[in-house]
């Protein structure tokens, strides 16, 4: 199943015993386009901060009753290490986010999530021992972050390897992987009204000084690519 991720934004979030906020944005790793947090708003929540979940809390993306569900609760994510939505997300950070969590890490293994292929959803908190948390240390003291928002790139300029082509409206996420599979691109010019995805992997270069993302295809491709509309039932069930 794949989701819109600008369709997600908003989304309330239901904890074992309440609601706990909605969703203001998707943190993922721009190397491999794989989604490793969502970031909450707890609104009313003692936790005055932002709160960021891992997709391994979520058993499915479908809305029942309106609410996504979360397998946390309100205490659990209350008590949960502190984000600073104006910083980046360090790796100090993501170490003791998945120390108290106790879930596998995603930066230790081959797979997109480490030792597998998808999130484990309801992974049993398992507090790493002292040697095992030196080891992560080590490992990931090698390793650059490259954790950046979606909400960050949207408007990002398409540029082809015959010009700009387009900007950035939209994510699909493969719901069971949770990788950003491809970006919905409003097409410039005479077919400003038309909208296309384009696979994820057919990037090259994300500029952020630039506020572009350039592709390794022509302007004549990305023209010629799959209509965003036609696919759009698929997306939202």
């Amino acid at each position: 199943m794949f989701k819109s991720i600008v369709k997600l934004y908003g989304s309330r979030l239901q904890a074992s015993d309440g609601d706990i906020g909605k969703v203001l944005d998707f943190y993922f790793d721009d190397r491999n386009w794989v989604v490793r947090y969502v970031a909450v708003d707890p609104e009313k929540s003692k936790a005055d901060k932002m709160v960021l979940l891992s997709p391994h809390v979520f058993s499915s993306l479908h809305q029942a009753n309106k609410f996504l569900p979360v397998s946390l609760s309100r205490k659990q994510i209350e008590n949960s290490p502190s984000a600073d939505s104006h910083k980046p997300i360090s790796r100090q950070f993501e170490e003791e986010f998945y120390h108290y969590y106790g879930f596998p890490t995603y930066w230790n293994g081959r797979f997109l999530w480490g030792m597998s292929t998808m999130p484990v959803y309801n992974t049993p908190a398992r507090p790493l021992s002292s040697i095992e948390r030196s080891e992560e240390e080590i490992t990931s003291d090698t390793q650059k972050r490259h954790l950046r928002c979606t909400k960050a790139l949207m408007e990002y300029a398409i540029e082809a390897k015959d010009g700009l082509s387009g900007k950035v409206i939209d994510f699909i996420l493969d719901a069971q992987t949770w990788e950003i599979q491809k970006l919905v691109v409003k097409l410039r010019g005479l077919f400003s009204n038309q909208e296309v995805e384009i696979l994820t992997s057919d990037v090259i270069r994300i500029s952020y000084l630039e506020s572009t993302l350039f592709v390794d295809m022509d302007r004549k491709e990305i023209l010629e690519s799959p209509d965003h509309y036609i696919n759009e039932k698929e997306l939202v069930h």
